[in-house]
């Protein structure tokens, strides 16, 4: 199993979660054999996801002073982020993390 999230931190595999909460080969054994704890599995995606509407939100929060009072522009300005930028491959290019992905696995004693 590789890169999941246990509670808040990051590891990148079970002898990371095993430093995380202090166990070692010594320490192992003393464990109940019932031990266990859940983990939240991890997807690897673009540092922000980013398409025309949030593209478009950020644009006008940040260019609010030069808008018309009608604020009739909306679908002009859209159709022109859709036209002139490839969202998919913008997105393939963004640089990718591993964040949360609300899947839960449980670890138990004989998987350490």
């Amino acid at each position: 199993m590789e890169d999941f999230f246990y509670e808040d931190r990051f590891c990148y595999d079970i002898s990371c979660l095993m430093d995380v909460l202090d166990i070692d080969e010594e320490n192992l054994s003393e464990l109940p054999d019932n031990w266990e704890v859940k983990i939240e599995l991890s997807n690897v995606e673009p540092i922000f996801k980013l398409d025309v509407d949030s593209l478009f939100e950020m644009i006008m929060n940040a260019n609010e002073h030069r808008l018309g009072e009608d604020f009739d522009e909306e679908e002009k300005i859209k159709n022109a982020l859709k036209e002139s930028i490839d969202f998919d491959k913008l997105r393939t290019l963004l640089p990718k993390f591993c964040y949360p992905s609300g899947r839960y696995e449980t670890i138990t004693k004989l998987d350490l």
